[in-house]
C-alpha cells in the first residue's frame, strides 16, 4: 500500500518535471501545467463519487488504523474476520466461511466494532428461578467459563424478574480465531453446568 502511494506521487512529480524540462514555449508550458492542475482539482472534486470515494476512504482507514488483517469486525449486518484490505474494499470471512467484500466507503460511514486478535471478552446470559441459590449459580457459571477456556471470568446479575433472575457470565478469550465456535461451546457448558442446580426451574439461555 505504501509503495503504491509512493509510485503515485513519483509519477505525478515526474509528469510535472517532464513538462518543466520539455523544450516548449513558456506559454504552452504554462497552459499544460494549468491543465494538470485542473485535472488534479477535478479528481479531488470527484472524490465523493463511488470509486474515488472508496480510495479516499481506504487511505483514511489506513491512517486511522482501527483494525488490521486478522481482526474480527462487525458493522451493521456484517460480521467476520478481516482477510484482506485493499484500495477500494475490505474483505471479511463470515461465520459460514464465505468471503464478503465491503466497500471502504461503507466502513467509513458506519460504526465499526472491532474485535482485536489479541483477545476478546466473550459473554452469555441465562435466566434461572429464585429457587436456585445464587452462590450455586455463580459457581456453576464460573466453572462453565473455565471449561470454555475463558480467563478472568466473572458473573453479573443483570435483572431481577418476577419469576427468574438473569445472570451473565463472561471472560477473556485469548484465541480469537476460535471465537465463533467458542460462543457455542460457552453456552453448551452453561447448559451442562446449570442442569443439576436448575433442574426444577425454567432455563432460557440467550
Amino acid at each position: 500500500f505504501r509503495n503504491k502511494l509512493i509510485m503515485l506521487g513519483l509519477s505525478l512529480a515526474g509528469l510535472v518535471l517532464l513538462m518543466v524540462a520539455a523544450p516548449i514555449e513558456p506559454d504552452t508550458r504554462g497552459q499544460l501545467l494549468s491543465f494538470l492542475g485542473i485535472m488534479l482539482s477535478a479528481a479531488v472534486a470527484l472524490s465523493s463519487t463511488t470509486i474515488l470515494g472508496n480510495v479516499m476512504a481506504g487511505i483514511m482507514l489506513r491512517a486511522i488504523g482501527n483494525f488490521r488483517v486478522g481482526d474480527f469486525l462487525q458493522v451493521e449486518g456484517y460480521f467476520g474476520r478481516v482477510t484482506e484490505r485493499g484500495f477500494f474494499h475490505t474483505e471479511i470471512q463470515t461465520e459460514e466461511r464465505d468471503l464478503t467484500t465491503v466497500p471502504n466507503l461503507y466502513l467509513v460511514t458506519h460504526a465499526v466494532n472491532v474485535i482485536r486478535s489479541s483477545g476478546h471478552f466473550m459473554r452469555a446470559s441465562v435466566s434461572l428461578g429464585y429457587d436456585v441459590p445464587r452462590t450455586e449459580v455463580e459457581r456453576c457459571l464460573l466453572a462453565a467459563a473455565a471449561a470454555a477456556d475463558l480467563q478472568d471470568s466473572f458473573v453479573h446479575i443483570l435483572d431481577l424478574g418476577d419469576y427468574s433472575v438473569t445472570y451473565r457470565v463472561g471472560g477473556l478469550l485469548k484465541d480469537v480465531k476460535s471465537l465463533l465456535t467458542k460462543r457455542s461451546v460457552l453456552r453448551a457448558e452453561m447448559m451442562d453446568a446449570c442442569t443439576a442446580p436448575a433442574s426444577r426451574s425454567s432455563r432460557r439461555p440467550s
